[in-house]
């Protein structure tokens, strides 16, 4: 009878055992989960009238003091914002030329230089200053492997970046634009009843790595994964959540062809940025309703969650308004973000301690 109630307590013991390792692999994190959070309502407006902004996308601190700032569809696509003189830069023509893109959609930054990743012509362009804070276009870099679909320069000679069609995350390009690496598997999260592939559309992201060492990571914008690369290791750890959301892909029949549409149809992170310590990723958590419009603040973020390089939450921050995009003035301890009020805006957020 003993033995009986033993086996009886082991096999419980080992049933709640296995029901938690499944819990804990529905979300590794929740809204819940950081130590710190911060409620952000003390952001103020960068007044300057040579500020002028049309279609702005992206926003990146230099720490050199400058706000550079991607347009869409202008001809001049990036605006470099002095803070230490107030005066504003306009520079990177549109166009097919040597230094030229069509669009600019990525910026990153490596010690004193901005590299502007443009996605159509497959070519990186790196702008520098000089000794009267002035930008130019010191070097470009173009892909022979036209499959490339976003990027980032993780120093002067190697870039990373998302190909399609490919069977792998992530490649690796030096600097005469030639692929000598790829590594990585897609994301274990698709439900897939039509048979179709993981591939980088349907788990695109941004990505963003750390100069000063091998640490990537990716942020998916259509479900809420995160995953943290080792550039010469491979992957070091994925993290599903807050919500723990998987998709189903099917094709659709668009009239010229068939694309692949996920289910369900989710924002969920958006822009990425990070230092040596931690990254931190803007949270969206808006989910598609059928038959209706999303508004402005449902497709932006209003939450950007912080890990440390481990993966484990460190602190989040709420806003009351949506941010289009935002970078950390990590040692100033301030969030520059751009915001549309309903005009396009940079405004200021003051942090408490630094990140």
């Amino acid at each position: 009878m003993l033995k009986t109630r033993l086996i009886y307590i082991l096999g419980l013991i080992i049933c709640l055992s296995c029901n938690d390792k499944s819990s804990k692999s529905v979300t590794d994190f929740t809204v819940n989960s950081f130590s710190k959070h911060y409620t952000m309502t003390n952001g103020e407006f960068l007044l300057n009238d040579s500020i002028q902004l049309a279609d702005p996308r992206w926003i990146r601190y230099h720490p050199d003091s400058f706000l550079v700032i991607q347009e869409l569809g202008m001809p001049k696509m990036i605006k470099i914002i002095d803070l230490k003189t107030n005066k504003t830069q306009e520079i990177l023509q549109k166009g097919k030329g040597p230094n030229e893109v069509i669009n600019a959609w990525g910026i990153n930054i490596v010690g004193k230089d901005i590299w502007v990743f443009g996605g159509q012509l497959k070519k990186f362009i790196k702008l520098s200053y000089d000794k009267n804070r002035q930008f130019y276009i010191s070097d470009a870099v173009s892909f022979e492997d036209k499959n490339c679909m976003s990027g980032i320069a993780l120093n002067d000679s190697v870039f990373v970046g998302m190909d399609l069609p490919s069977t792998n995350r992530l490649s690796f390009y030096n600097k005469k634009g030639k692929r000598f690496k790829t590594f990585g598997e897609f994301p274990p999260y698709l439900e897939n009843d039509s048979k179709i592939d993981a591939d980088n559309n349907i788990f695109k992201c941004n990505i963003i790595g750390v100069p000063t060492s091998n640490k990537l990571v990716l942020a998916c914008n259509d479900i809420d994964v995160l995953e943290i690369y080792d550039s010469s290791k491979g992957l070091i750890k994925r993290l599903h959540g807050p919500k723990g959301i998987k998709v189903s892909a099917r094709y659709v029949d668009i009239g010229i062809g068939k694309m692949i549409k996920t289910t369900p149809r989710i924002r969920a992170f958006n822009n990425v940025v990070a230092n040596s310590k931690f990254f931190c990723v803007g949270y969206v958590g808006y989910e598609t309703i059928k038959n209706e419009r999303p508004k402005t603040e449902d497709v932006y973020p209003k939450n950007i969650f912080c890990f440390t390089w481990n993966g484990e939450p460190e602190r989040s921050y709420s806003f009351d308004i949506p941010l289009i995009s935002f970078d950390f003035d990590w040692e100033g301890k301030k969030i520059y973000a751009l915001t549309i009020t309903p005009e396009p805006q940079i405004v200021v957020f003051n942090i408490e301690d630094k990140i």
